[in-house]
């Protein structure tokens, strides 16, 4: 359906969305060296959906328009739903729109590029400083809504990077506030995100985690088959024959690994510990390596009780014990990783023996597995 937006526009406004666009739009770069660039970004889906893109494509073409610059082109690339923090050192930007911009820019082919403000831009310092930088040694028009940047000016660059600075410290204070709400809601028995555990659902008063009825009691039944020693694999065979759904609704099939991720679940007996990274630049790992996280605690409603889960931890790690113990092959094998025990549910490890007696080869194949 084609925008309201875009049916009110003259012919020499080219609106790009994304990559698919792009590459679908078949601008050359003789086309790029006619054109002047106003680049939009929002980082929610409302935002998206809301005015705050319009308005910035609109400022934008309106301020070219009033101006006294030549071109043939107007090209619009609205990033939608990106954060002003997508930096990767490697990359410049995972931005995708905005790293073909930086591109034609760093060839001479774009010479006038506009932004709302220098947020639209980027909320990173380091990426802030790249495309700076990037602007000023291929000699680019810089334009903050309706002023044009002097790179040349010691007090306007400075300006620049104090505006820069104090764009991060607020998208910090944002973040901040976003894990300290996270945590207050997950101290009162709240979800933290996404999607609710198997076996859970949102309760109807104010998003409290709550028992589903149906899904609960396949968890029961999950954790009292493995108890009374029904493999692995014949789990996930009763599974898809009770056509229940994994976790992840992007999926219609249980896994191994999903199962037994479940199986080893503390959510179950009522624990689950959350660790919340404090610091958005430094990934996961990295935080926790270096204390920047908090830890909380959610209290679930129990689905089963701690005897039964208990007894099913002591058999999880026998298994274990038994697939570590089984020996690697030299060879790969078109049954290797592909049969299973019907009693353990431990994947069977083919061994192949080769002996020549006179002028004939026998070959022995051999089926290692464990039980329990």
């Amino acid at each position: 359906m084609e925008n309201k937006l875009e049916k009110e526009m003259e012919k020499n406004i080219i609106i790009i969305r994304s990559m698919k666009d792009y590459v679908d739009s078949d601008i050359t770069d003789n086309q790029f060296k006619n054109s002047v660039i106003v680049y939009c970004r929002v980082s929610t889906i409302s935002q998206i959906e809301g005015s705050s893109l319009d308005s910035q494509q609109q400022n934008g073409i309106k301020f070219y328009q009033n101006s006294k610059i030549e071109f043939n082109n107007i090209i619009v690339f609205r990033e939608e739903g990106k954060s002003g923090d997508d930096y990767d050192s490697n990359t410049t930007t995972i931005r995708d729109l905005l790293s073909v911009i930086l591109s034609k820019i760093e060839n001479n082919f774009v010479k006038h590029f506009w932004v709302f403000d220098s947020s639209r831009l980027s909320r990173s310092t380091e990426l802030s400083t790249i495309i700076m930088k990037t602007l000023s040694q291929n000699d680019c028009n810089y334009y903050i809504n309706t002023t044009k940047q002097n790179f040349d000016e010691l007090e306007n660059g400075l300006m620049l990077k104090i505006l820069t600075v104090f764009d991060e410290y607020e998208n910090h204070k944002r973040f901040q506030k976003s894990v300290l709400g996270k945590i207050e809601n997950m101290k009162k028995g709240k979800w933290n995100g996404g999607n609710y555990p198997f076996g859970y659902k949102k309760g109807d008063y104010n998003g409290h985690i709550v028992i589903d009825r149906k899904q609960s009691k396949y968890v029961r039944k999950i954790f009292n088959l493995f108890n009374k020693e029904t493999s692995i694999k014949n789990i996930l065979i009763y599974l898809q024959n009770e056509n229940v759904l994994p976790p992840k609704s992007d999926k219609s099939v249980w896994n191994e690994q999903t199962l037994r991720n479940l199986l080893r679940s503390k959510k179950y007996i009522g624990e689950h510990i959350v660790v919340s990274k404090t610091d958005k630049h430094l990934s996961k790992i990295e935080c926790i390596e270096k204390g920047k996280v908090v830890t909380s605690k959610i209290q679930f409603p129990k689905i089963i009780n701690e005897k039964l889960f208990n007894e099913v931890q002591i058999k999880m790690k026998h298994l274990q014990s038994l697939s570590n113990s089984n020996p690697k092959v030299k060879y790969d094998y078109l049954l290797n990783e592909v049969v299973y025990c019907g009693y353990c549910g431990n994947k069977m490890k083919i061994i192949i023996i080769i002996k020549k007696i006179g002028k004939y080869i026998i070959v022995t194949i051999k089926v290692k597995v464990g039980s329990i």
